[in-house]
């Protein structure tokens, strides 16, 4: 839902909301239909000129939400860009398709946001920094000046990371981590400085 308050306030409308199962718990006044239903060949035909949000931080993993993505993809949907109209992009940074910009957050000089992104509240996206495709940057997050984040990672709320770093793709870094040193991918840290609590593999 907080994808489609920003949504609203940057002058979109809402047609309505989809779930992986028939939805049961929605916004009351809002349509909801099934992801099968609505990728259904007659509701994909009507549907079609309709815009697709990538609402989807809720779900468990963020691995799980960008196969969901992908399922829309490979059925031709495109997914919007959502930028809050009280963020704070720079006129040089590139934010890629389907990513999602939330209040208070800023994207710095020359920043490059991959697609299907998030980039949530108050979080800082330093100058030059690139976050590969499917990376979400949980409130309050800080990825410094020229760090790279693989794709499909998950940076907690609160945590750090230090100039110039490199995080490998699909690793997760927890709430208040601080994390000074490169990773390798899939690996799973936490603490001030980062340690590995594990890797994925």
């Amino acid at each position: 839902m907080v994808t489609a308050e920003t949504w609203m306030a940057a002058g979109g409308n809402i047609l309505g909301f989809i779930d992986r199962l028939e939805p049961t718990h929605v916004p009351k006044g809002f349509k909801a239909v099934s992801e099968q239903r609505f990728l259904a060949p007659r509701s994909r035909a009507t549907l079609r000129e309709h815009r697709l949000l990538f609402g989807l931080g809720s779900v468990d993993a963020d691995s799980t939400r960008l196969s969901v993505a992908h399922a829309f993809i490979l059925k031709g949907f495109v997914f919007d860009n959502v930028l809050h109209p009280m963020s704070n992009i720079s006129s040089t940074a590139q934010i890629a398709q389907g990513t999602v910009v939330f209040a208070g957050a800023i994207v710095a000089a020359n920043a490059q946001v991959g697609p299907l992104c998030i980039v949530n509240h108050n979080a800082i996206i330093d100058h030059d920094t690139v976050l590969e495709k499917g990376v979400h940057a949980a409130p309050g997050s800080i990825v410094g000046g020229g760090a790279v984040v693989g794709q499909g990672s998950m940076i907690g709320s609160g945590a750090v990371i230090m100039q110039g770093v490199r995080v490998a793709r699909g690793c997760t870094i927890g709430a208040g981590a601080v994390v000074i040193r490169d990773l390798d991918p899939d690996s799973r840290v936490a603490g001030n400085p980062a340690r590995q609590i594990r890797s994925t593999h």
